[in-house]
């Protein structure tokens, strides 16, 4: 492959990515609405059920962003195997975020908000069972 092809892939995988996680934010966001809003219709089987289908779901997109984040790297490897790099490419290699970088800050986030997601689901429901037992 030419250099140009590599970089192509390398970004296309790192908007996957990027598209995966927000997709994922939305699933998230849409869960946390739900804990909100429509507790009083849920009951603790269906609410099991939400609980384990978002755990499935994150983990698998947690798989999916690390295999996309494989990929880049075994791209940019390729890349800096080749002899001489346009001065795009160079910056591409040596200013993209690096892998520490990216993983402190996207696991961060995704185990915070999807630990926080979880505990007020089950916060909520809990906490509607203790209010209709008062009364």
């Amino acid at each position: 492959m030419q250099e140009y092809e590599y970089v192509y892939l390398a970004s296309e995988y790192i908007n996957r990515s990027w598209n995966i996680l927000q997709f994922w934010v939305s699933i998230t966001f849409g869960l946390l609405a739900i804990a909100q809003l429509a507790i009083r219709h849920l009951n603790a089987g269906f609410l099991i059920i939400i609980t384990f289908l978002y755990i499935d779901f994150s983990f698998f997109t947690a798989r999916l962003i690390r295999f996309n984040g494989d990929v880049v790297k075994g791209f940019v490897a390729e890349l800096e195997a080749l002899a001489d790099l346009s001065l795009g490419t160079m910056a591409f290699i040596n200013e993209a975020p690096g892998s520490l970088e990216i993983a402190l800050t996207l696991s961060s986030v995704f185990y915070a908000l999807f630990i926080g997601t979880v505990v007020f689901c089950w916060y909520s429901y809990v906490r509607l069972v203790k209010e209709r037992g008062k009364k």
